[in-house]
């Protein structure tokens, strides 16, 4: 079942608005420390143990965890740095890395979050709550576009808890993607 929706409810608005913004902070941050030290790519896992969608105190610095992708360039200048990394391509900084420890360092100055935990959309959606869904969204002309997908339950119904999700067909749907994506030189 697929279902399509122009959202007005303000709540979910500024969620995906915080989201958007933490992860702007966030990867400007990464990129600039990434040009600072001669590190190649833009792929990278960040995350440690502390709290979700705010900055780390200076207590959970040592938690902060990099990974960076496993060019011959990094391999080069950093290999000596790195652990086993469990995602392939990538590398893990160890724990006693000197460019790790910098890093947390600028993590705590600059106050970048680490766990990013977005905004759950089966939140919003009674049959939704417990997962089971997929879930695509854009923002275009000021209004934001949602497309809801789930096979669970045989496709059960679904429906909005909250006032301002306004279904719309998919045909307006892919209209304005495909008009987003022609104004955004995509396709």
């Amino acid at each position: 079942m697929e279902r399509f929706y122009i959202v007005k409810n303000e709540k979910y608005l500024e969620s995906i608005k915080r989201d958007q913004e933490l992860s702007q902070k966030r990867n400007a941050s990464v990129k600039k420390f990434f040009e600072e030290n001669g590190i190649d790519g833009n792929t990278y896992i960040l995350h440690g143990n502390g709290r979700m969608n705010i900055p780390f105190q200076e207590c959970y610095k040592k938690d902060i965890c990099l990974e960076i992708e496993g060019t011959d360039n990094n391999n080069e200048k950093y290999g000596n740095q790195f652990k086993v990394s469990r995602h392939e391509g990538m590398q893990a900084f160890r724990k006693s890395s000197s460019l790790l420890k910098k890093f947390q360092d600028e993590c705590i100055q600059n106050e970048t979050v680490i766990n990013l935990f977005e905004t759950r959309t089966g939140d919003y959606f009674k049959g939704l709550e417990m997962g089971g869904y997929s879930h695509s969204l854009f923002m275009s002309d000021g209004e934001l576009f949602l497309r809801v997908t789930t096979e669970r339950y045989n496709g059960q119904d679904f429906t909005p808890k909250f006032e301002g999700f306004n279904e719309i067909k998919a045909s307006e749907f892919f209209t304005a993607k495909e008009q987003y994506e022609a104004s955004k030189g995509e396709r």
